[in-house]
């Protein structure tokens, strides 16, 4: 009797065991399974931040450009005014009215400055 009680709480102790032993070795699984996980999201956020950071990178190009551009165009406006007062100071000289020809050029000397000033503040 005595040696089958002690063979009936060895059987329990060792199904207990063994259910430990089970328990662990789902928790090693889900363990596993949560590093690769891990592993998988580490990857996906570091190409996601190169990713941002190249984005980042083009947006900032881009804007560089768009203010070089604008830049551009405002001294290509500036020439074109240049350009259109050149008939005329041309025309006033021609007809010796010299004193004219002097006032359109200061005056579009102080509005090219001016807007020279205006570009050069875009900086």
């Amino acid at each position: 009797m005595v040696e089958e009680n002690l063979f009936y709480q060895i059987t329990d102790k060792f199904q207990a065991f063994l259910d430990v032993i089970l328990k662990l070795n789902q928790m090693e699984v889900q363990i596993n399974n949560s590093l690769q996980s891990i592993k998988f999201i580490k990857t996906a956020n570091g190409s996601f931040k190169g990713n941002c950071a190249e984005r980042v990178e083009k947006t900032l190009r881009l804007k560089r450009r768009k203010i070089n551009v604008e830049k551009t165009l405002a001294l290509m406006e500036l020439i074109n005014v240049v350009k259109k007062t050149l008939p005329t100071l041309v025309q006033l000289i021609q007809r010796n009215n010299i004193e004219s020809a002097v006032k359109l050029v200061k005056t579009s000397e102080d509005t090219y400055k001016h807007k020279l000033n205006n570009i050069k503040a875009l900086k």
